[in-house]
């Protein structure tokens, strides 16, 4: 599959894989490395024709709001702006 995905490219439509990205959040039972994989890589894919940096900063926020944990995850918004100045 990775293979075929990597010869004719993503076939999602931008603005579905985009739905996808703003909709998801952590599964009971992700481990925290899981759970950033998996941003990252519906960020990839729904901001494939945008700059990485702002991709990255996307990821990030999603990842703080899509915790399971809202308290951590409002910790973790907090720092955001000074997360996202190093990207």
């Amino acid at each position: 599959m990775q293979r075929l995905q990597e010869r004719f490219g993503a076939r999602e439509l931008p603005a579905t894989a985009q739905s996808r990205f703003q909709n998801v959040q952590q599964e009971v039972g992700e481990s925290l490395d899981d759970w950033s994989d998996r941003v990252l890589t519906l960020a990839k894919t729904a901001f494939r024709d945008l700059s990485y940096a702002y991709a990255t900063v996307q990821a990030v926020t999603k990842f703080s709001h899509g915790l399971l944990d809202k308290e951590a995850g409002k910790h973790l918004s907090l720092q955001l702006p000074m997360a996202t100045e190093c990207i």
